[in-house]
């Protein structure tokens, strides 16, 4: 720790500046080691770094408690990954520092911290940021959501234990005005659940499919939801208006969904009819369960549609950064 704590400083010190680096992961980790001791370290790493005009992309591994990125002008950078986790108050000032930020991934988020920085920042507008991905266990989504906004937003992927459950606390509402606030067109989103133990609130899950601005451009929608996604999560993917245009997401063409056991057949027969044929004037039928469904042609929106079983669901390490 001599080493780390005093040589590789004064080792940056006398180094040149690296005028052509572009991407820097830190991996800094000293497990059971006094963050005053290891501090000095961090700060000098990104001093060292962050002194390159070429630096876009970082990955920042550090005590929660740390705020070095976060303190110093970044406005060059475009993709962020914080692999270890944040506070609040720590993201927006890294938000207002990297006004060029167009990818940002969060592993943990952990919400207000005991810093006298206030309960209510101001909302931040990440004007270009075009890839939000945010893990946030047990922490209120709209405790985030609530202070940015992002009109450039394509891609949100979120996981939250309380996603869809009674205990969200108005987290899905938050959803919808953030959606609103931004005037985003998102082109994919991931909903995830990280706990099983906690009842699904199938009417909180409809809220988030129903906030109408920022979702009727849809292309990807991944739900990947535990224990199981309920019922009528699903009549309301297939819903559509008697002109044959859906309600949720009419453009879609991925899906993904989870624990097909607790599927029925005749709810995904008419989820994938809806999406995959266009209702038309045709007569091409079929008969399934004593009933004729008029299927029309091959002329839905919809490309693909993956079921995934609970052990197959992607993890938050495979976000790439």
């Amino acid at each position: 720790m001599n080493f780390m704590n005093e040589s590789i400083p004064r080792l940056f010190r006398q180094s040149n500046r690296c005028s052509r680096l572009e991407s820097v992961n830190f991996r800094l980790i000293a497990r059971g080691c006094d963050p005053l001791i290891v501090r000095p370290v961090h700060a000098e790493f990104w001093k060292f770094f962050s002194q390159s005009v070429s630096l876009r992309r970082v990955g920042w591994t550090c005590f929660p408690q740390e705020a070095i990125l976060a303190n110093t002008e970044c406005d060059q950078l475009t993709r962020v990954c914080l692999f270890s986790p944040v506070y609040l108050q720590t993201l927006i000032t890294l938000l207002i520092n990297a006004q060029s930020l167009e990818r940002l991934i969060i592993r943990t988020f952990l919400g207000h911290g005991n810093a006298t920085f206030g309960r209510s920042p101001k909302t931040v507008d990440v004007k270009r940021l075009h890839t939000l991905k945010v893990h946030f266990g047990r922490k209120r989504i709209s405790t985030l959501l609530d202070h940015i906004t992002c009109p450039s937003l394509r891609n949100l992927d979120i996981v939250s234990c309380f996603l869809s459950t009674d205990q969200s606390h108005g987290d899905s509402d938050s959803f919808r005005k953030f959606l609103s606030r931004s005037k985003c067109q998102l082109s994919e989103l991931s909903l995830g659940r990280c706990c099983r133990n906690e009842t699904i609130n199938s009417d909180q899950l409809a809220q988030y499919l129903t906030a109408a601005n920022g979702l009727q451009s849809l292309k990807i929608l991944k739900l990947l939801i535990r224990p199981s996604i309920p019922t009528n999560t699903l009549r309301l993917l297939a819903s559509q208006a008697a002109s044959g245009i859906h309600h949720i997401s009419p453009n879609l063409e991925q899906l993904v969904l989870s624990d097909p056991d607790k599927f029925t057949s005749r709810l995904l027969f008419e989820l994938a009819v809806s999406r995959i044929f266009k209702i038309t004037d045709g007569n091409t039928k079929r008969t399934f369960d004593g009933k004729i469904e008029t299927l029309g042609c091959l002329s839905g929106s919809l490309r693909a549609l993956d079921i995934l079983k609970p052990s197959s669901l992607p993890l938050i390490d495979s976000w790439s950064w």
